[in-house]
């Protein structure tokens, strides 16, 4: 019994030994695993603000248009997502506030809209990240991306087509040519409900949201000419199809001036000179008065020169007396 009693006692104080063992070890790799913890966390530093350009479109009409937009990593998780970027894009540009414009949740299929620029349509929303679709808001984005976001017009059979031209910005010189070409692509599916990128034809391109006469062909291409100087937005629309819009921006300069009908380029120039010899012409008329003293002080001498008329009558009467008294004087002798 008393070995027994030793053998009980001798087990019991190795299984307390062992247990203590345990208890310590695993308390030492927690205190390890939060050390690690704190460490990761510490490591985890907030991701620097980028700018990326965002395309907002509510069923068909387009709310922001390739606009760049600065976005922060709101929850200093060290990454910037789709999420803090539509964020900001409504506390850019949405005038009731963003708070009214723009909501998420956590869905079966991770974060998802719940409310784009104010629209609320039972979940009927996408996101593409340079053109291609996006799965979730969290996905990331980088530095120059293309986000594109919009709320589906057709929210039973969502037949709105995402679509975009291969050129997101256009410059031209028009004193070097007036036309450019795009090439406009949608996004469909193929049999198996895989999605695939195919041209779009018969879509008319609007600049400034003005119709114009230029539309795609079977391949999607379409050339495209300007006459003027300016900053334009092009997309397009459809008559057979709604169209999630495309957004590409044209600048256009080197147009020249065109004169009027009849005038030419040296007509101005003239005109700048007619004022010129307008203003000497007040010069001549006033050495005219000068000019005309002299008649004016003459006046007087020919009014005090001897008249020819009273002239003659007084020879005349001379004349008459001198006879007179020749006359007498033949009188006189005849008498002696």
């Amino acid at each position: 019994m008393k070995k027994m009693k030793k053998i009980s006692a001798v087990t019991a104080a190795f299984m307390l030994s062992i247990s203590t063992m345990a208890m310590t070890a695993m308390a030492e790799e927690n205190a390890d695993a939060e050390a690690v913890n704190d460490t990761a966390a510490a490591q985890v530093s907030e991701a620097e603000p980028i700018t990326v350009v965002v395309n907002v479109s509510v069923e068909g009409e387009a709310k922001m248009f390739n606009s760049s937009v600065y976005v922060t990593d709101i929850d200093k998780d060290g990454t910037i997502t789709i999420d803090e970027a539509l964020y900001a894009a409504h506390d850019a540009g949405y005038n009731e506030g963003v708070e009214n414009g723009y909501a998420t949740a956590e869905t079966q299929w991770g974060l998802s809209l719940t409310k784009l620029w104010g629209v609320e349509n039972g979940g009927s929303y996408g996101y593409y990240v340079n053109n291609k679709a996006a799965m979730s808001l969290s996905d990331p984005l980088a530095e120059g991306d293309y986000l594109d976001a919009f709320a589906y017009k057709d929210t039973t059979g969502y037949s709105d087509a995402y679509t975009f031209f291969d050129k997101r910005s256009v410059e031209l010189d028009l004193s070097e040519t007036s036309t450019f070409e795009l090439n406009l692509s949608y996004v469909g599916y193929d049999a198996d409900w895989n999605t695939v990128t195919l041209p779009l034809k018969d879509a008319v391109i609007t600049i400034d949201g003005e119709r114009t006469d230029f539309v795609t062909d079977e391949n999607g291409n379409v050339t495209i000419t300007v006459d003027q100087d300016g900053v334009f937005r092009v997309s397009a629309v459809s008559d057979s199809m709604i169209l999630v819009p495309p957004a590409c921006d044209l600048a256009v300069e080197g147009a020249e001036e065109k004169l009027p009908e009849g005038e030419t380029e040296k007509e101005p120039e003239e005109t700048e000179k007619e004022p010129e010899e307008t203003e000497e012409e007040p010069e001549e008329t006033e050495e005219t008065p000068s000019k005309e003293e002299k008649p004016a002080a003459q006046t007087p001498k020919a009014t005090a020169t001897t008249n020819p008329k009273t002239s003659s009558c007084g020879t005349l009467a001379f004349g008459i007396a001198s006879l007179g008294l020749a006359g007498m004087l033949v009188s006189k002798r005849r008498n002696k």
